[in-house]
Formats: structure tokens, C-alpha cells, sequence
């Protein structure tokens, strides 16, 4: 199986463990509406510190969102 891109568990982070969730669009899903890329940085380093937490293949598929293509469901 493909391993996980690093924003793709940032991804996850931000919409369902992170309190406040951050909903905006990440530059790497090219939506019109994106984070620049110093803000995704930004997350980034708030997602190191906050130990890096991964999601796994099961668990997006579980969510029923693909984060190259779709918003979050809610």
C-alpha cells in the first residue's frame, strides 16, 4: 500500500482532532480557496509539536473523504 503524504495527516489533524478545526483548503489539494503555503507551515510545526499523530488508510476511508478531491462531510 502507498504511504500516507505527510499533509495528508496534517490534513487530518486540522479538520478532526485539532480544537478549533481549521477547514480551510491546503495548497496541496489546489482548491481556489487554499492556505497559502506559510500558513500550512505554520500547521505544520503545530502539528509536530502536537507528536505528529497519523491517520491511517482504514481510518479515511472510514471518514468517506478523499482529501485531493472533496471537503470534509460536515
Amino acid at each position: 500500500m502507498l504511504e500516507i503524504p505527510e499533509w495528508v495527516h496534517v490534513w487530518a489533524w486540522l479538520r478532526f482532532v485539532r480544537d478549533p478545526k481549521v477547514m480551510d483548503g491546503l495548497p496541496q489539494q489546489e482548491v481556489a480557496e487554499a492556505m497559502s503555503m506559510a500558513r500550512f507551515f505554520d500547521y505544520l510545526s503545530e502539528w509536530k509539536r502536537h507528536g505528529s499523530p497519523r491517520i491511517t488508510h482504514q481510518q479515511i476511508q472510514a471518514l468517506g473523504v478523499n482529501p485531493l478531491y472533496e471537503a470534509p462531510p460536515f
